[in-house]
């Protein structure tokens, strides 16, 4: 029993963050495609960030190409509890996100008319979040990143006048690390707080395939499909400071040092997007997308100490879908930006929890950039990101307590700045 509550909890604890599209996947990570909340990204295609947003459009680059970008983003996610229904005393976690840095860059080279290739630096997966140690939901989660690395070699090809294709590999490099509070048990008076750690690294191969159509100069269309990347953070289980009872527990089930397994999936996705200008100074782009959560909620566990267990726990994650308008004009010397977008929440109200504190987001995006000479150009960017007032009821176990309350206006920021270089 006690094997299988701990399965169980490790499951509930495994899949945690809570920056991005539909929950994790961003489409801000240092690119001109936060200036435009995204519309239009695998149309678009006037700069070397479309070896993320869509390999075929290194076809419309002339040259070599250049850009790196840098980005900040703050997350709000405070959460206010109902003390009345939440077990345990303790603060509501204190500001779980703040200020996350972000970088990424791209560099298309020159082949011929009829292919080029790249080589994108980007992270698009991902967040940490870290509650006070004492909050009272410390016997749900404590701490936990959950991070992705992008390394994205790609080529390009030129299949006919109007159609071009794009094929990247993407080498996914993946951090998880994971602390929470172990409630002791003690039949001599209050113990104080055991903890549970886990951390692992790996490294995984997903795929990035384009599409872009352009019937005529002002108009073309663009089709992204990313693979699903399946990594398995495994590590031993370390238990700390535990009280005589659990220890002997955990001792007798050979838990301490066993081997857990977490078996994860980025999602596949896919994603039409149109751009269309109307004279030299307006163009409008759009976005239809869509994200394969569902898989990602379907966790399966494997423990290997005395004897192997193995779980797949469903978290209850939905499939997700994306849409997104926006524009772009010529101001003065900047070329300014703006845009809307939609992202459903993959978690239903009742199913969300407190390492994934998520809903249906809008971002409203701006930006500009502008020639500094004839061969550099640079851009800023933003983007707000709202989710509002997110309801949390989550049940817990006499170890690991009920947490109630409200997430109150959830948001993020995200800030960037470009440089793309021509030569």
């Amino acid at each position: 029993m006690f094997r299988r509550n701990l399965l169980s909890t490790a499951c509930m604890l495994s899949v945690a963050s809570v920056s991005h599209a539909s929950g994790l996947l961003l489409y801000e990570y240092g690119s001109p495609d936060t200036g435009y909340a995204s519309a239009g990204r695998s149309a678009r295609a006037d700069d070397a960030s479309t070896i993320a947003s869509n390999p075929a459009g290194m076809m419309r680059l002339e040259g070599h190409e250049l850009l790196a970008g840098g980005a900040a983003v703050y997350s709000d996610i405070s959460l206010s509890l109902d003390r009345d229904l939440t077990t345990f005393e303790g603060g509501s976690g204190g500001e779980p996100v703040g200020f996350v840095p972000a970088a990424s860059v791209f560099y298309v080279g020159e082949g011929d008319e009829r292919w080029k290739w790249g080589i994108g630096m980007y992270g698009n997966f991902g967040s940490p979040l870290e509650y006070d140690s004492d909050w009272a939901g410390r016997y749900r989660l404590q701490e936990v990143i959950l991070l992705g690395l992008n390394i994205a070699p790609t080529v390009a090809y030129q299949l006919t006048d109007t159609v071009s294709v794009g094929l990247g590999v993407n080498f996914f490099y993946s951090i998880f690390e994971q602390k929470v509070g172990i409630n002791n048990i003690s039949l001599q008076g209050d113990l104080p707080d055991g903890r549970l750690k886990f951390e692992d690294t790996n490294w995984d191969v997903g795929a990035n395939f384009g599409i872009l159509y352009e019937p005529c100069p002002e108009t073309r269309f663009g089709f992204q499909y990313t693979s699903s990347i399946e990594f398995d953070p495994t590590d031993r289980l370390t238990f700390e400071n535990l009280g005589p009872i659990l220890g002997a527990a955990v001792e007798r089930n050979g838990l301490q040092g066993a081997r857990l397994r977490l078996g994860l999936e980025v999602p596949q996705t896919a994603m039409i997007s149109g751009y269309h200008q109307f004279d030299n100074n307006w163009a409008i782009l759009g976005n239809i997308g869509w994200q394969d959560w569902s898989e990602f909620g379907l966790v399966e566990i494997s423990l290997r100490a005395e004897e192997a267990t193995s779980v797949t726990v469903d978290r209850g994650y939905e499939d997700t879908w994306h849409a997104a308008i926006g524009a772009e004009t010529l101001v003065d010397c900047w070329k300014v930006s703006f845009g809307i977008a939609y992202d459903e929440g993959m978690l239903s109200d009742s199913n969300r929890t407190v390492d994934l504190p998520v809903g249906d987001e809008w971002r409203f995006g701006a930006g500009g950039r502008r020639m500094l000479s004839e061969t550099m150009e640079l851009g800023l960017q933003y983007t707000l990101r709202w989710n509002g007032d997110l309801d949390l009821d989550q049940e817990g176990g006499p170890l690991n307590g009920d947490v109630y309350g409200t997430y109150e206006d959830v948001s993020a920021h995200f800030f960037s700045a470009t440089i793309n270089m021509r030569f």
